[in-house]
């Protein structure tokens, strides 16, 4: 057991170095090692972490399957707990909201319960701030972060480098005050050669900085940091905030090979967005209203009565629905509505 800790947590460390093809040898070795016991889920979680950064979200799927399942045979909460945070992140960039949102249930059923340490249970709220802003909820995230006792981060691989207070300050407009706070957080990150956080911590400075010049400088110090381990996931889960700064670099002739891979996987996610939202267009205001009644486990007659209708319109209604989400039943068109974040 000390031996196949020592080879799981070897490889973290070299994750949180940035060697993520170094960690991920490494991980493997433990797994081959540690065949089904408890800290092998460990490596499995880790493995998965690594491969969501390369966007190899089926091999981050399998791995994360696995190590989940064994914390669900040894009832460990800690880890269940970094299981569903990065099941959360894994179902959002494949578009599957209502997955996520019950990944996040989890974590915050984890978090309010009292059942993990300290250290985890602030991580779980950090990354309940971050799922907060993603959402636009402002206010659940100035909550959230009144709660914070500890400075740390959800992510496994910078854990100790929170970045909340700055993620919700930016929000807020408060760039210059989360400016400073980066800056701090970039020095510790370099001296304790947390190259992983420092990657993290860069691309957010430089969305923070006013100064268009100087968040161009940071922002391609993370590149030049992350290239060469081809991190894509942490540029990417931005979104469209961090596209400005990514062709400007490709204008200026900085790994335009690069750039191009995070470019393709913000644009994977955009169109897994749009098809959401082309679905969400295909339904008629009447349609989505029928839907929802549907949800909630109302009957046709009763729809009917409840929207003042006939049971042979709200009969109609419910086959058009069905025929434009792509289903055949009143079951698959609920599931598949909440897959889409129609209701």
């Amino acid at each position: 057991y000390a031996l196949l800790s020592a080879i799981v947590f070897l490889g973290r460390v070299q994750a949180v170095r940035g060697k993520l093809r170094q960690a991920e040898q490494i991980l493997e070795q433990a797994i081959e090692k540690g065949g089904e016991t408890p800290m092998t889920a460990l490596a499995h979680l880790d493995l998965a972490a690594i491969n969501y950064e390369w966007n190899k979200l089926n091999a981050c799927r399998e791995h994360l399957e696995k190590g989940q399942k064994l914390n669900e045979a040894s009832g460990n909460q800690e880890f269940l707990c970094a299981g569903y945070i990065l099941e959360a992140k894994l179902e959002n960039a494949h578009g599957n909201q209502e997955a996520r949102a019950a990944a996040v249930n989890r974590v915050r059923e984890l978090v309010q319960g009292g059942v993990i340490p300290t250290p985890n249970h602030n991580r779980g709220l950090a990354f309940l701030v971050e799922m907060a802003l993603g959402e636009g909820d402002m206010r659940t995230a100035e909550q959230v972060v009144k709660q914070l006792e500890m400075d740390v981060d959800a992510h496994p691989f910078y854990r100790y480098i929170g970045l909340a207070k700055e993620r919700l300050q930016i929000a807020q407009g408060a760039k210059p005050a989360a400016a400073r706070r980066l800056q701090e957080k970039i020095i510790a990150a370099d001296q304790a050669n947390w190259v992983y956080g420092g990657i993290a911590t860069r691309i957010l400075q430089s969305i923070a900085i006013d100064d268009r010049e100087a968040g161009f400088d940071v922002f391609a110090e993370a590149l030049e940091k992350s290239r060469d381990e081809n991190y894509l996931r942490t540029f990417a889960d931005h979104g469209q905030v961090v596209v400005g700064l990514l062709l400007e670099a490709a204008r200026r002739g900085l790994y335009p090979d690069y750039i191009q891979r995070i470019l393709a996987c913000i644009r994977q996610d955009e169109e897994i967005e749009t098809a959401a939202a082309d679905q969400v267009e295909k339904l008629s205001v009447r349609e989505i209203e029928v839907l929802r009644l549907i949800a909630v486990g109302l009957s046709n007659r009763e729809i009917a009565e409840q929207l003042y209708l006939s049971p042979g319109t709200i009969k109609t209604h419910v086959h058009n629905i069905c025929g434009k989400l792509g289903v055949s039943n009143r079951t698959q068109a609920v599931v598949h509505a909440r897959d889409m974040n129609l209701i």
